[in-house]
């Protein structure tokens, strides 16, 4: 067994820390050694597909080049059990084996559950338990218990989790992390690259720690003041303590000066943090703080407009309908189908000729025998390729086309209000533009910039519970959702006594 030199890499805002990781990637290619003797991992499947994709261009190789750049999870799945993974129709068999509405899955972007059903919450304290390596009876006890759920109905669920399992011959996620620290057995590596160590839970610093055994050595980086997943078990302090050579990445290409400072101020609030001394772009900025959204002239450039929590998301979303603005939104575009439809009908009725693909988003959201004869969609699924060109004429004579009039009256489903925005949209910026607002909770744009960053201070109460109980981890919520900003950040005035204070 090899000790191996760890170095530590402390990455603020906008440092480029993948780009520092990919440049050490570079020297060991260059001093000889295999890419299949590297490893580079991360804990979010975005992250590591982004260290790979980046890694191929760069040294213009292929992906089986880079057997190693993978998740800890697919690392863990690869290079040990090759059970079948839990599915679907699993977690619906056990939902019934329960009586127990389970849906798995639905989590939001800071790992806590989005969902309103009680087997979602138990599952999370079962998960939670494993992952954080505390008992069922600690993570229950810890767990913001909303739906008074009787420990009882944990320790059956688990159990009966368990059992399927076994019976089943199937394994979860977090199998795959608990069977490979099991097995104790490294990888063939001489290397390791350890990203976003901030958010890394205590199971996969077992697994971490088992990889390092093998290396000459290791680089491990991250920022514990963007450590934002604390409810979901990851815990700043294990990267903060980690024994090793430290770095500091002093010079973020993102964070103009006066959103700095005030970002500076809020991360210094946080009582127990590794000290980073880290300059801003030579770009000015400014920080504006409003009363409404309304006051800002969002014309131009990219924007996100952020918020603590979900709920807190519809009044931008009101702001941008009432206004003819384009956005996207966690999870879906409102650049939807819908949009997409009113665009190639538009070109369709004007004479062009659109794809089968685009014919099939037309007919989802036209009326049958009013629109489009009985049948018509199934027809065209079953006849049209999707990179087949089409007509008007063609649609009419061969795929039961019937109306040939404007978008406004073909789509009969579409709401007075969806009308109502979308000539909104018509007129402004036409409906093949790219959206340029993105709304979205600060933990959802965690890793993204923007120029201008919209931020509401808002709270839900029980976020605003916690904030009293840990002020840190909402610090550097906030100071995340700051330094997404390029140019200009501003911060809305709250409309509740519930909000952060900036």
């Amino acid at each position: 067994m090899r000790k191996s030199l760890i170095k530590k890499i402390f990455g603020p805002p906008g440092t480029g820390k993948t780009t520092h990781l990919l440049s050490i990637v570079e020297e060991l290619l260059d001093s000889g050694v295999s890419a299949s003797k590297i490893a580079f991992t991360t804990f979010t499947k975005a992250g590591a597909t982004e260290a790979l994709e980046r890694a191929c261009v760069k040294f213009s190789k292929s992906c089986d080049d880079f057997p190693y750049f993978k998740t800890l999870h697919a690392l863990a799945y690869r290079y040990g059990s090759k059970k079948k993974v839990l599915g679907y129709a699993d977690y619906k068999q056990l939902s019934e084996n329960l009586n127990l509405a389970l849906t798995y899955g639905q989590t939001n972007a800071d790992g806590s559950v989005s969902s309103n059903y009680r087997g979602d919450h138990i599952m999370a304290m079962y998960q939670l338990a494993r992952t954080k390596l505390i008992s069922l009876e600690q993570s229950y006890e810890e767990y913001d218990n909303i739906y008074n759920i009787d420990f009882g109905e944990v320790v059956r669920f688990a159990d009966h989790y368990k059992e399927y399992k076994e019976f089943t011959d199937k394994q979860d996620f977090t199998d795959m992390l608990e069977g490979f620290v099991e097995r104790d057995q490294g990888l063939d590596i001489d290397y390791l690259i350890v990203d976003e160590a901030q958010d890394i839970k205590p199971l996969e610093w077992k697994m971490v720690h088992l990889l390092t055994q093998s290396c000459d050595k290791v680089w491990i980086a991250g920022d514990d003041d963007q450590c934002i997943h604390v409810w979901a078990g990851s815990d700043p302090t294990a990267f903060m303590n980690l024994e090793g050579e430290t770095e500091v990445l002093s010079q973020s290409y993102r964070v103009p000066k006066a959103v700095h400072t005030v970002a500076n101020l809020t991360i210094q609030r946080v009582a127990e943090r590794q000290r980073k001394d880290y300059l801003p772009t030579a770009q000015e900025g400014a920080v504006f703080r409003l009363q409404s959204i309304r006051d800002i002239d969002v014309d131009k450039g990219s924007w996100f407009f952020l918020g603590r929590n979900k709920r807190m998301l519809l009044e931008y979303e009101n702001f941008c309908r009432e206004s003819g603005y384009l956005f996207t939104t966690p999870g879906q575009k409102t650049k939807h189908n819908l949009f997409e439809a009113v665009l190639y009908w538009q070109e369709l009725i004007n004479g062009a000729m659109i794809t089968g693909a685009q014919a099939k988003i037309i007919y989802s959201h036209l009326k049958e025998r009013d629109r489009i004869k009985h049948g018509s969609r199934k027809i065209l699924k079953d006849l049209l390729d999707d990179d087949q060109l089409v007509d008007i004429h063609e649609l009419q004579n061969s795929y039961g086309l019937v109306w040939h009039q404007s978008w406004d009256t073909a789509f009969l489903s579409m709401t007075n209000e969806e009308k109502d925005y979308i000539s909104k949209i018509e007129a402004t910026t036409g409906f093949d533009a790219a959206p340029r607002i993105e709304i979205n909770t600060i933990h959802g744009s965690k890793g993204k910039e923007a120029d201008n960053v919209v931020l509401m201070t808002d709270m839900s109460v029980r976020t605003y519970d916690a904030y009293q109980k840990d002020p840190d981890n909402e610090h550097r919520v906030f100071y995340v959702g700051m330094t997404r900003a390029i140019q200009n950040l501003y911060i809305l005035d709250p409309m509740t006594d519930r909000h952060y204070d900036i």
